[in-house]
């Protein structure tokens, strides 16, 4: 769909908020929408914000080369209310996500949260939990996904009675496994 047609269009503040790609992207990260950080430079994840901080840090945390990774988002724009956009509207504006992960070859998605992961294999996800941490086949061929929490779960700073620490440490892990050599098929240096 062209953002001129969006039925978001008049919620929509700034420019759209592009992936933000590596040189040779093979391994994306894909969250639901961008934050408002990010429309400082139109890319996400490049603002500096709790979701970004947190993502990086995981990365860190993990010892992975953040060189090797690319981020992207299903909307591809901010917007003034997000319980204004409907599952169509992030269904609709993640049509071009799909085609940039075929024009670029891209073999593994991290997605984060059920819309993205819904977008990935075109599926309805009732419960994360069902579906987070295993590999999936996608809409496009060659390009598997693993599924995880969102973003907002894991910078959410919960009770003094849950255990805030158990969501970033499953997404670790589920970092850790998109990063597995039977999963990406290139050198990870």
């Amino acid at each position: 769909m062209e953002c001129s047609k969006c039925r978001i269009l008049p919620k929509k503040i700034g420019e759209l908020i592009l992936p933000n790609l590596c040189d040779k992207p093979k391994i994306l990260f894909l969250l639901d929408y961008p934050s408002i950080e990010d429309a400082n430079d139109n890319k996400i994840l490049s603002g500096l914000n709790k979701r970004s901080a947190m993502i990086h840090g995981l990365i860190k945390d993990a010892e992975i080369d953040q060189n090797i990774i690319s981020y992207a988002s299903v909307l591809g724009c901010v917007t003034k209310s997000k319980s204004a956009i409907l599952t169509t509207d992030y269904m609709d504006c993640g049509s071009r996500i799909l085609n940039l992960i075929e024009e670029e070859n891209i073999e593994v998605v991290l997605a984060f949260g059920s819309i993205a992961g819904r977008l990935l294999i075109n599926k309805m996800i009732d419960k994360i939990d069902k579906v987070r941490g295993k590999v999936h086949d996608t809409v496009i061929d060659g390009t598997t996904c693993i599924i995880t929490y969102a973003v907002s779960i894991l910078t959410d700073t919960g009770c003094g009675g849950c255990n805030k620490n158990i969501y970033p440490f499953l997404v670790r892990k589920d970092i850790e496994e998109v990063l597995k050599p039977e999963l990406v098929k290139r050198k990870l240096i």
